[in-house]
């Protein structure tokens, strides 16, 4: 589709100016919604810490594919054990998550 506007200005109806920045605003929410930090922030607070929950909430992973993922020949997630439970910095866990599954090539 290609638009080609000849006059310098073009008038708007007000609404019509409203309703698309409604929709601009909605979404920039959603895409802001989608990014690593976003989820980060949202899963883990304030917290430089990311837990086993919120690698598999992210990752989408079941606890069975993390346990794999843990002991993994190739690409083993970089976690460190702190007491109970899974943990590695928030640092880490994004250049995992960049170098694994958002490759820049």
């Amino acid at each position: 589709m290609s638009l080609e506007l000849q006059e310098e200005f073009v008038q708007v109806r007000r609404v019509d100016l409203s309703a698309l920045i409604s929709e601009f605003r909605e979404l920039k929410e959603k895409i802001e919604a989608n990014t690593l930090d976003y989820q980060l922030d949202q899963l883990c607070g304030t917290s430089r810490m990311v837990s086993s929950p919120v690698v598999c909430k992210i990752l989408g992973w079941s606890r069975s594919t993390f346990n794999r993922r843990l002991v993994d020949e190739f690409n083993p997630i970089p976690m460190t054990k702190d007491g109970r439970d899974w943990v590695m910095s928030r640092e880490v866990f994004t250049k995992y998550y960049n170098e694994t599954y958002n490759p820049q090539n």
